[in-house]
């Protein structure tokens, strides 16, 4: 039996809000999963060592199961908040290659602040 990771390697969570760039045509895994694909874009102003920073990223959300359609649906330029974990974004890719697994998938209303902790 494998032995438990430690904690530190366990966690995984993340928390980002940004607006849809694209929306991928939703598909179906081998194994009847379906699962709906959309790029999206974040920027933000941080504070590292006691300076302010720009961030700015795109990544590719995944969003499986009773979420994919959900996804699927989204529009161009929407604004949404997405709780999920990081892992590779393909097996055929390198493994640097990082996409968000959703959990859950937040529109966020034009006038609302995204979620900040």
């Amino acid at each position: 039996m494998p032995q438990p990771l430690p904690r530190a390697e366990r966690a995984n969570r993340l928390v980002l809000g940004g607006r849809v760039e694209a929306v991928e045509p939703a598909r179906v895994t081998p194994g009847g999963v379906p699962i709906a694909t959309f790029l999206l874009a974040h920027r933000s102003h941080q504070c590292e060592a006691g300076l302010p920073r720009e961030a700015w990223l795109r990544i590719r959300v995944l969003a499986a199961g009773d979420l994919a359609p959900r996804a699927a649906a989204l529009a161009v330029g929407a604004e949404v908040e997405v709780e999920g974990f990081l892992s590779r974004s393909s097996y055929r890719r390198e493994p640097t290659h990082l996409a968000l697994h959703a959990h859950t998938l937040r529109i966020v209303e034009r006038n609302e602040p995204i979620h900040e902790e």
